[in-house]
C-alpha cells in the first residue's frame, strides 16, 4: 500500500495537490483541498499541508486494515459523533426518530451513575417535506469527555441496562414498538462509527433484542360508534368534522392539520405523510366527501382552519365529545387513523392494500390491524349462538 502526493499543474500556472493511492492492486486518485496559485508567497506552508493531508490519510487506510483506532477518535465524544451524523441527514423522514433515541438515550445517562451528563436540550425548527415543525435537538458541542469512544468497549453493561431502562415504562415512559425503534437507532450510530474507524467492533454486538410482534394498542371505534359521534354535538364543529374525516382517510393530526383545498382534486386526496414522507393519492370515500362539501373552498387557505392551536386542546375537546356520545374509551384524535386502517382491512382483505392507503413504506406496521381484526373475527365467531346437537 502507497499513498504519494503529486501535483496537477494548471494553464494559469497554479498547482493542485492530489493524491496516488495504490492498495490491493487498485490504483486511485483523491484530490484534496490544497491549492498553490501561481507566485504564491504561502507555497511552503501550502505543501507541508499537503503533506500532512497525505500523511493523515495513508494512517488512516492502514488503521482500517489493520484494526488500529487512532488516539484522537478514541478520544472523540460517541454522543458528539452521534449528534453530527444525525444532522448529515436533516431533512429526511427517518431523522426525527434518530433525534429523539439520542435524547433518549441521554435522559438514560442522566438518570445512571457511572456517567456525568451536562447536555442542554433546546427546540430547533425543522424543515420536512410536509412543512416546518419544531424538534429538540441536544447540544454536544462542550461533551467532547463525556463519553469517549474509547469508553464503549468496557461498556457492555451500561448498554444491558439501557435496553433494560428502554422496556421500563415507568423509567422510560416508552411503550409498544418504541423502546426496539429507539435501540435500533443507537444500534444504526454504532455500527457506522465502526465503518469509520471510530470502533472495531459494536458494543450492541452480543446483545439480543427481539422486535416485538406488531400489537395494536390503541383504541379503536367501529362503525356504530362513529356514527354515535356523528349524532352527538361537539364543543367545536372544526374538531368534529376534522376527526370523522380522519376516521375516512386515515390522516393524522398533523396531515389534518396542514390540510389544503389545493391537496384535494377531483375527488382525490394528494398529500405526504408527516412521519414517513410517503406520497398518499387516495380516492375520498363519500363520507369525506360530505364533509368537505360544507367546507368553503378558498384555494390554499387551510381546509380545518378553526382547530385548537395544540394537539393537546383537539384532544381535550375530543375526550369530552366521546364522553357526552357514551362511549367509555380513551380517544386522542389518532383513534380515527387506527379506525381507518381496520375499516379498510375488514373491507379490502388485502394487507398491501391497507398499507398504501395509510401511506405505510411496507405491511410490517400494518399487520397489528390485521391482529386486531382477526381477533373482532374470532369474538363473532365465539358469540354465535349455541344449539344441541
Amino acid at each position: 500500500m502507497s499513498v504519494t502526493l503529486r501535483w496537477k499543474k494548471y494553464p494559469n500556472g497554479t498547482l493542485s495537490a492530489y493524491l496516488d493511492i495504490y492498495e490491493q492492486g487498485n490504483r486511485r486518485k483523491k484530490y484534496i483541498d490544497v491549492k498553490i496559485p501561481k507566485n504564491s508567497t504561502q507555497k511552503k506552508e501550502l505543501k507541508k499541508k499537503a503533506s500532512a493531508i497525505a500523511t493523515k490519510v495513508k494512517n488512516s487506510i492502514l488503521d482500517q486494515t489493520y484494526g488500529i483506532i487512532s488516539e484522537d477518535k478514541q478520544k472523540y465524544c460517541f454522543l458528539k459523533y452521534f449528534q453530527n451524523q444525525i444532522d448529515k441527514y436533516e431533512g429526511l423522514p427517518s431523522t426525527k426518530k434518530k433525534r429523539w433515541a439520542l435524547v433518549k438515550f441521554i435522559d438514560f445517562l442522566k438518570s445512571d451513575k457511572r456517567i456525568k451528563v451536562q447536555l442542554v436540550k433546546t427546540r430547533i425548527k425543522s424543515n420536512t417535506r410536509v412543512g416546518t415543525m419544531e424538534i429538540e435537538k441536544v447540544n454536544c458541542d462542550s461533551s467532547t469527555n463525556t463519553l469517549p469512544f474509547k469508553s464503549l468497549s468496557k461498556s457492555i453493561t451500561l448498554f444491558e441496562d439501557y435496553k433494560s431502562w428502554l422496556c421500563n415504562e415507568s423509567k422510560s415512559g416508552l411503550t409498544g414498538e418504541t423502546p426496539y425503534d429507539y435501540w435500533a437507532k443507537l444500534r444504526w450510530a454504532l455500527n457506522r462509527a465502526v465503518k469509520e474507524n471510530y470502533l472495531i467492533k459494536s458494543p450492541l454486538q452480543n446483545i439480543t433484542f427481539q422486535k416485538p410482534k406488531p400489537v395494536l394498542t390503541k383504541e379503536i371505534l367501529t362503525k356504530e360508534e362513529i356514527q354515535t359521534l356523528v349524532n352527538t354535538p361537539c364543543g367545536n364543529d372544526t374538531v368534529k368534522a376534522a376527526f370523522i374525516f380522519a376516521c375516512f382517510t386515515g390522516m393524522g393530526a398533523k396531515e389534518i392539520r396542514n390540510l389544503t383545498w389545493d391537496h384535494i382534486k377531483n375527488g382525490r386526496i394528494k398529500t405526504r405523510r408527516e412521519k414517513n414522507g410517503n406520497l398518499v393519492w387516495n380516492k375520498l370515500p363519500d363520507v369525506a366527501l360530505k364533509i368537505l362539501d360544507g367546507v368553503p373552498k378558498r384555494s390554499s387557505e387551510y381546509i380545518f382552519n378553526n382547530l385548537p392551536t395544540t394537539t393537546n386542546g383537539v384532544n381535550k375537546v375530543l375526550k369530552n365529545w366521546v364522553t357526552r356520545a357514551g362511549i367509555e374509551k380513551h380517544c386522542t384524535f389518532y383513534v380515527g387513523r387506527h379506525s381507518f386502517a381496520v375499516m379498510s382491512l375488514k373491507s379490502s382483505k388485502s394487507e398491501k392494500i391497507t398499507a398504501n392507503l395509510l401511506g405505510h413504506s411496507t405491511t410490517a406496521h400494518t399487520k397489528k390491524y390485521l391482529t386486531h381484526v382477526e381477533e373482532l373475527e374470532d369474538k363473532a365467531m365465539d358469540n354465535m349462538p349455541f344449539i344441541e346437537i
